[in-house]
């Protein structure tokens, strides 16, 4: 036992690695809503190409895996999530697996905790043997009596069974409240392939304009003020050594904004993690906040370009 905790103690120290992401995209509103197709948007194929073409190194593939989970995953969702990963993998991305849109566990954590290791531990054998190109991120915005201190208790729980199956396998956590900046800075120091991500959507009234699924009137406002891209940025540059490497996992507009006025928000964020040395994940590909249109299977220029590509 003493052997084993030496180790352990010996793991925690060794100093974090880079994370490996740069630019990446979220493939949003597929797998996350509550049936592929419920939320007007497929994952196929040329999109997963679309995106490795453009420059983007990793995808950020939500999936509602608790919505198929009954004393097992539904096989007919591990095929699916299989070949989306293997695809990826074949044109040289990368690719984060996110366990997305766990109401359940936000509502009840500790009824709930035991289904959420148990979906860790499958999805833990699953995918052992797979390419480090792989990561995994346990639980997308803790929220709601999920806070960041149960978060982080349910952490102590999955890590030790991945790290069995996967000892170098980048994990990616999170803290409460979705994913802000101070209550990421408050999850507890992890050993060196785990890295700490966050969420980031300010001003709200301005990212979400017209948004109807967040429980309030959210009505047209005015363009985004310099005094509020100024904020932007001191919020990311001002991010601290947290110990572990820390990783921008959402960001966006709504796209009923005019793509001229969603640029400059996008762009400001982008240059501000950049500065910040923080690899991002823009939200999202071809749904709502897009900056892919799928009907015509085209990028838009000018969301394109506020992200640093051609």
């Amino acid at each position: 036992m003493k052997r084993w905790i030496a180790m352990f103690c010996a793991l925690l120290a060794l100093p974090a690695q880079a994370l490996p992401i740069e630019r990446c995209m979220n493939l949003s509103n597929g797998l996350d809503a509550p049936y592929e197709g419920a939320w007007r948007y497929v994952i196929e194929d040329n999109h997963i190409d679309a995106i490795a073409d453009a420059g983007f190194d990793t995808i950020r593939l939500p999936v509602r895996f608790s919505a198929y989970y009954d004393d097992g995953i539904a096989p007919a969702l591990l095929r699916r999530v299989d070949g989306i990963i293997q695809r990826a993998l074949d044109q040289g991305l990368q690719v984060i697996l996110d366990l997305h849109h766990f109401e359940e566990l936000m509502d009840d954590p500790e009824g709930q905790a035991d289904t959420f290791v148990a979906i860790w531990a499958e999805l833990s054998q699953h995918y052992a043997g797979w390419p480090p190109a792989l990561m995994f991120e346990l639980i997308n915005e803790p929220n709601d009596q999920l806070t960041t201190a149960r978060a982080d208790a349910l952490y102590d729980r999955v890590l030790p069974i991945i790290r069995a199956d996967h000892p170098d396998r980048w994990v990616i956590l999170s803290g409460g409240r979705w994913g802000t900046i101070a209550e990421m800075r408050k999850l507890k120091p992890r050993d060196g392939a785990v890295a700490f991500t966050f969420h980031y959507y300010g001003p709200f009234d301005f990212t979400h304009q017209r948004a109807t699924w967040v429980g309030r009137d959210m009505p047209y406002r005015a363009p985004v003020t310099q005094e509020e891209i100024a904020e932007v940025t001191r919020d990311i540059t001002a991010i601290p050594d947290l110990g572990n490497p820390v990783f921008l996992g959402e960001f966006g507009v709504h796209n009923v904004i005019p793509d001229a006025d969603r640029a400059p928000w996008i762009r400001a964020v982008v240059d501000a993690a950049d500065t910040a040395g923080i690899g991002w994940c823009h939200w999202g590909f071809g749904a709502n906040f897009r900056a892919y249109d799928p009907e015509t299977d085209t990028w838009r220029p000018d969301i394109l370009k506020a992200l640093g590509l051609p």
